[in-house]
């Protein structure tokens, strides 16, 4: 194929497309114009109409045409006749809804000029067109139907006229006050950086660019705004959308009937970025009362608008006074510094911006306890709110300093704290302010501190769990621990399986301890330290290999945990004993790791296809049960088998709870139930595997009973509803004497 035959197709193919997307690209498909069968126009696509005009009752005609495009998002209706004015995108939309939806009705064909007369058509009320693709179509409303509920209605270009909904009529019968953008000012008041409000207040605001905190001016002093306050009021004036229209080319002299001079009259005055003002002024209630007259300055347009705007002009100066300590968002801040009791706290983010320091002792902080303080000078309000430079004289040196710095070029805020009395409330102020705050003495001094220990970090890593070879417990449940070929073992005061799960807890726990708070630096004797309650030792090994390939067990250090005096929280203090003298203390969730033996959960577990003879046995019945074949029977023939084999297999998978103690000698005084297990094959010289289940644990949520089986020399919390429902098994001794 030849050059030229190649540019001849691809130059055909083009013109093709032209056409297709120029020419089609507003035409309707075959099941497109099927179902519109019914509507007067077939063809009309509201998105491609790009003018319509309408002639009404009032006999003034409105023309207005389209710009832009909705896909671009630029769509504009301006009102071309009788003047250029923007139009209401919401009357447009539905003057095109309802050319898009009218249906013919009832339907006089071949009507001719007898017929117009007859329907009103030859002196039609309204008459309207609209323009798509380059075509315009025309239509005229005429007189009622016998019933009043339909109108006539005729096309250009028809010889059929339509009778159709009579709120048709109503929707093409629009005034230019219908039409016309509703909204008092066009776009919105975002980039204002200067508001002054003129009516029964008078309020000066400024800020230093969009984006800046708005503050109040007095006197060329500065008083922080509300920043929730300035910006409502500026979105409730910047949203006035019109009620009525009352006069448009106004001159100054005939604005002044409107009250925009006198009592009644205010101004909002705004300066934007750009330099662009808008003065918007109110005047008197409008003749309806619900409303009042408002024009923007030098429009000469004159408008009605809602009345509720008045109660957000007239709010007092206090109200959009910031009762807050500071505005700022938590993300935003950089460096925070507290100096109380002669002594200063830097905190700062790191490199990195995500993790609170302090520089002073290069160590992470609670992020938690940072961001906490940030809530509490972002979002506490003060009771009360006091202005005046006589009052800012009368305050003696401060009892605290704030210092916030915000990120790179958003400013810094001092807030300076005075304690008047002891008994009256603490008086805040923001550096270089005439507005003082009054707070409650308790909240702010509960919330202020500098010392490092409130804010340093609850988690102390002192090593790697991985690297405990050894660990001692001395205390309430003294005991020794020991990895022994790659596994931990309990030692000592007896050898038995170790409950993994726990022993890994509690390593963890050890070398990445999560401290409930920091108490002191000091270890004194009233924390309970020189004596401890318990003690944690753990050895650790860190393993490096040699020149010679060989490992190295030679670095070996003794980690260990003092425990001492329980505290008001009931927490207990406590303190690393080789890392310093810092105390704090520490919670139940390690507390009862060690209070306990770490003896595995699983010790009271049997095997029941082992067992061919039950006995059991409470402090009013016993009951004994021997298995012949699949069954267990008893000599009262009363025994549930079913159950009993069911609680048995129970017993070879329950877990107990924890284990409680060592050597148990207490609580199985008065067994609740005992349970005497002998194995198959057995003579019954053989000694029995005994459980015993003594007392209820002195905690009801762990809902078990203390246990213990023979030989093993712990007891354990056992599961309340297993030995509820064997106990259930056994009749009553005056049942079974």
């Amino acid at each position: 194929m030849s050059n030229k035959t190649v540019v001849m197709i691809v130059a055909v193919a083009l013109i093709l497309f032209g056409f297709i997307y120029f020419v089609e690209k507003d035409s309707m498909s075959t099941d497109d114009l099927s179902d519109r069968d019914d509507r007067v126009f077939l063809k009309f696509k509201r998105d491609f109409v790009d003018a319509f005009s309408l002639k009404g009752t009032s006999k003034k005609e409105l023309s207005l045409v389209k710009s832009g495009s909705a896909n671009e998002g630029n769509l504009t209706w301006t009102i071309t006749t009788p003047k250029t004015l923007k139009a209401d995108d919401t009357a447009v939309s539905t003057v095109l809804s309802a050319l898009d939806f009218l249906l013919k009705g009832r339907i006089i064909k071949e009507a001719d000029a007898t017929d117009l007369e007859k329907y009103g058509l030859n002196k039609p009320r309204l008459t309207g067109s609209f323009e798509m693709g380059g075509v315009t179509t025309s239509f005229k409303i005429g007189g009622d139907d016998v019933a009043g509920k339909k109108v006539y209605l005729t096309v250009d270009g028809r010889n059929e006229i339509y009778a159709v909904e009579k709120d048709f009529l109503k929707s093409m019968d629009r005034d230019l006050g219908d039409l016309r953008d509703k909204h008092l000012i066009d776009g919105t008041l975002s980039e204002v950086v200067s508001v002054a409000v003129n009516r029964k207040t008078k309020i000066s605001l400024v800020r230093d660019d969009v984006g800046a905190l708005w503050k109040i001016m007095r006197s060329g002093e500065s008083v922080l705004a509300a920043q929730d306050q300035v910006n409502e009021l500026l979105r409730k004036v910047g949203n006035l959308n019109v009620e009525s229209f009352v006069a448009d080319g106004a001159k100054d002299n005939e604005l002044k009937k409107y009250g925009f001079s006198g009592d009644d009259a205010g101004s909002f005055e705004t300066v934007f970025t750009s330099g662009k003002k808008i003065s918007i002024l109110f005047g008197k209630p409008c003749e309806d009362s619900k409303n009042i007259y408002v024009t923007v300055a030098g429009s000469g347009t004159v408008v009605c608008v809602g009345a509720q705007i008045e109660d957000v002009l007239d709010r007092p100066a206090g109200r959009l006074t910031e009762t807050r300590l500071a505005v700022f968002r938590n993300d935003d801040i950089e460096k925070l510094s507290i100096n109380r009791n002669s002594k200063t706290l830097i905190m700062e983010k790191n490199s990195d911006g995500d993790v609170w320091i302090t520089p002073q002792e290069n160590i992470s902080l609670d992020q938690d306890a940072v961001n906490k303080l940030l809530d509490f000078l972002s979002e506490t309000r003060a009771d009360d709110v006091l202005i005046g430079s006589e009052l800012i004289g009368d305050l003696k040196d401060p009892v605290a300093t704030v210092k916030i710095v915000r990120d790179s070029g958003m400013g810094t805020s001092i807030l300076e704290f005075y304690n008047q009395d002891t008994d009256a409330p603490i008086l805040v102020r923001r550096k270089n302010e005439l507005a003082i705050l009054s707070m409650n003495q308790s909240v702010v001094l509960d919330a202020l501190s500098s010392d490092l220990l409130t804010f340093r970090e609850k988690t102390l890593h002192n090593g790697d769990a991985k690297d405990i070879v050894a660990l001692e417990i001395t205390g309430p449940a003294a005991q020794t621990l020991k990895m022994i070929d790659g596994s931990w073992a309990l030692t000592k005061p007896v050898e038995v399986k170790v409950d993994g799960a726990r022993v890994r807890d509690l390593l963890n726990k050890i070398t990445n301890l999560n401290v409930v708070k920091f108490v002191a630096k000091e270890a004194l004797s009233e924390y309970g330290l020189s004596d401890p309650w318990a003690e944690v030792s753990a050895s650790l090994v860190k393993i490096s290999v040699t020149d010679a390939g060989e490992n190295d067990r030679t670095d070996q250090t003794t980690l260990t945990l003092q425990i001492g005096a329980v505290a008001e929280d009931n927490t207990r203090y406590a303190r690393f004993k080789e890392n310093g003298k810092t105390v704090f203390t520490v919670g139940d969730d390690l507390l009862s790791l060690i209070t306990h033996p770490l003896a595995a959960k699983d010790l009271l577990q049997i095997n029941a296809l082992e067992v061919d003879k039950v006995e059991l046995s409470k402090q009013k019945g016993a009951i004994t049960a021997v298995l012949e074949g699949d069954d267990w029977k008893s000599e009262s023939d009363d025994l549930d088998s079913v159950t009993l084999k069911r609680l048995l297999t129970d017993l070879g998978s329950t877990r107990a709870v924890r284990a409680d103690e060592f050597s148990p000698n207490t609580y199985f005084e008065r067994n609740t139930l005992t349970i005497k297990l002998y194995k198959k094959g057995v003579g019954e010289a053989e000694e029995p595997i005994v459980l015993e289940f003594g007392a209820k644990s002195s905690e009801p949520k762990e809902d078990g009973y203390l246990a213990r089986r023979s030989n093993i020399p712990v007891s354990f919390i056992y599961p309340s509803r297993v030995v509820d429902e064997f106990s259930a098994l056994i009749p009553e001794a005056e049942k079974n004497p």
